[in-house]
């Protein structure tokens, strides 16, 4: 996109284009072979690749060809002047870099179309919008049946004392994600308890 637009902005106005027809320099009639398509399978088999067929794809590409080859014939005999800056071959060139420039943006607008179905349909299915806390609490509430009991995450709280005096206060790293009560509560970590820890000195 940006090489057709030096063509078109910077060095075609150096030419007098008063005696070209410029707007014939477009991907107008040119036909986008990129098509977001569903094919349903009845009885697919195991192997079978969820594909058009060869032939509908032979055709899709003929037909692509075909318009760029009239295209093309149009532009020639339009840009006839090979001394002029503005020729058949720049003209060429800036219609099949616009062309590709088409088919990347269909491809991604096709995938983009697809990924919209698929999230309504998934939503559908679920009845809401999950969000990340609604993620936190799923994971929060089977962690009780994922990991035995000596391994489930813990709440990330824990009381701050010396050696033999009571707790002084708490450390606590805390989050709003997954809470019950809505207000922040202290996040649930893996957690590796020591036998015989080490007292911190400061």
């Amino acid at each position: 996109h940006n090489v057709s637009r030096y063509f078109r902005d910077d060095l075609f106005s150096v030419q007098k284009q008063a005696e070209f027809d410029m707007a014939a320099i477009s991907t107008s009639g040119l036909f986008i072979p990129v098509l977001p398509i569903l094919v349903k399978l009845t009885d697919p088999e195991p192997d079978e690749a969820p594909l058009p067929p060869h032939e509908d794809i032979k055709q899709l590409l003929g037909e692509q060809t075909r318009s760029i080859e009239e295209k093309l014939t149009t532009t020639g005999k339009l840009f006839t002047d090979q001394k002029a800056l503005i020729t058949s071959a720049e003209v060429t060139f800036i219609v099949v870099m616009d062309h590709a420039s088409e088919i990347a943006q269909s491809y991604s607008d096709g995938i983009e179309l697809l990924e919209v179905m698929l999230r309504k349909q998934l939503i559908a299915a679920v009845g809401k919008i999950v969000q990340p806390d609604d993620f936190a609490q799923y994971m929060n509430f089977h962690y009780r049946k994922l990991f035995k009991d000596a391994y489930r995450p813990q709440k990330f709280c824990y009381n701050v004392s010396r050696v033999e005096h009571h707790p002084e206060g708490v450390v606590s790293i805390e989050t709003s994600q997954g809470s019950s009560t809505g207000s922040s509560e202290p996040l649930v970590a893996m957690v590796r308890e020591i036998e015989t820890p080490v007292p911190m000195k400061f």
